[in-house]
């Protein structure tokens, strides 16, 4: 019994394919040396080439992430948090450190 024609073309990526070395995908990935260089300057230069991409891809983001907290900012709707603000948290939590203070000292 013959098989479909569309059922045999999958068989050519497999790992007989590669024993055979037709040439495909997968031979290349069971003979790396065949299909350019694999040597010490090749692998260098892969990961400065992956370095370079996550650096772009960085400042790319942080781009973006500067446009929308400017954006965010100069918007009148929208609360930032000032000098003032953080001089108020903190004179709240130094009062709050003084009622603990006293609290502490009466149950003592």
């Amino acid at each position: 019994m013959a098989s479909p024609a569309h059922l045999k073309m999958p068989y050519r990526f497999c790992h007989n394919a590669r024993a055979r070395g037709s040439g495909g995908p997968a031979s290349a990935l069971a003979r790396p040396g065949r299909r350019g260089n694999s040597g010490i300057g090749a692998a260098i230069l892969c990961l400065l080439l992956s370095l370079y991409g996550f650096g772009v891809f960085g400042y790319i983001t942080a781009s973006f992430a500067s446009f929308f907290v400017e954006r965010d900012a100069a918007s009148p709707e929208t609360e930032t948090s000032s000098s003032a603000d953080l001089a108020a948290l903190r004179a709240e939590i130094a009062a709050l450190r003084a009622d603990l203070a006293t609290d502490k000292g009466r149950h003592s």
